[in-house]
């Protein structure tokens, strides 16, 4: 796959993004030697995929054209992280702000590693959230008997089990420990 149709799929990842969050991975997967190489090249290739409407300009960042937000903290919380599952060095699938019935996820993340083997996380980015909200919000998840259920037909994938990633309140993972877990474990 060419590296622009690479970044085309990032984008499609991000959904909402700076042309610094997609650098950033530009840089980490050693596509560009440098930042500045990698904001520049990504700036072009951006500009390509507004001419063939799958992505956005908007005031500071870039969008696919279903995006609907305003990119403000939560927004930006959820990029952040999903930046950070790509530069895990696993291949990820990641669902953004998916719902179940009433029950509604920031992020789940299918982490894909060799051999076939991989984890499910689902991450809850708490910028916004008041603590009882996420205490309810992560009490849902614990207790929901389809939740196996739901999240193997999301992914196409009979998931076992999946981990709760938040900011380690209420027994989830926080963000860096969960990463550093399965880059320790793959």
């Amino acid at each position: 796959m060419a590296r622009e149709d690479e970044i085309d799929k990032l984008t499609q990842s991000l959904k909402v993004f700076t042309t610094k969050d997609l650098a950033e991975i530009v840089l980490h997967r050693g596509w560009r030697g440098t930042m500045a190489s990698s904001l520049t090249w990504c700036n072009t290739l951006l500009k390509s995929l507004v001419q063939v409407n799958k992505v956005v300009k908007s005031s500071g960042y870039w969008c696919v054209p279903a995006y609907r937000g305003q990119y403000l903290g939560h927004d930006r919380g959820i990029t952040r992280a999903i930046v950070q599952f790509l530069k895990s060095g696993h291949g990820i699938r990641a669902w953004r702000e998916t719902s179940f019935g009433s029950l509604r996820a920031d992020l789940i993340v299918l982490i894909e590693r060799e051999g076939g083997d991989g984890r499910l996380a689902v991450y809850e980015e708490v910028v916004s959230e008041r603590p009882e909200y996420l205490a309810m919000k992560i009490g849902e998840w614990r207790r929901w008997p389809g939740a196996l259920d739901a999240l193997s037909r999301l992914t196409g994938y009979s998931i076992p089990a999946f981990d709760l990633v938040a900011d380690g309140q209420f027994g989830t993972w926080r963000l860096a420990d969960f990463l550093e877990e399965i880059k320790c474990t793959s």
